[in-house]
Order: structure tokens, then sequence, then C-alpha cells
């Protein structure tokens, strides 16, 4: 069973006791998910790009065969 956990944070607990994550762990974690959006784009740019190229080669090929 998956549980779902509301944690309210004043400023207090956040900047100066470091709760719930330390500001290195936060500055980390920013950095890792700013690689991973920029390998999600590259991703998407890479399937849209080939999506695009073997649509182009599957209608040419169609084209090909109706001349026959």
């Amino acid at each position: 069973m998956i549980r779902h956990m509301l944690m309210i944070v004043d400023n207090e607990e956040f900047y100066e006791r470091e709760k719930p994550l330390s500001l290195q762990d936060i500055r980390l974690l920013i950095i890792i998910l700013k690689q991973v959006s920029v390998l999600i784009d590259l991703i998407l740019q890479c399937v849209t790009l080939t999506s695009r190229v073997l649509g182009v080669m599957i209608k040419d090929n169609i084209k090909y065969q109706w001349r026959d």
C-alpha cells in the first residue's frame, strides 16, 4: 500500500535546521533534475526526428509500390 504524507515546513525548519533536506542536498537534486530534463529533451528530439524520417521513408515506399 502506498502512503502519502503531507509535510508542512516553515522557513526556520527549511533554512536553519535544513529539514527535510540539507541545502547541499537540494543543490545536488536541482543539478540532477536539470541534467535529466536535458536528457529527456534530447531523447524526445531524436524520437521526433526519427519518426519524421521513417514517416517520409514509408510514404516514399508506398508511392514507389503504387507506381509499379
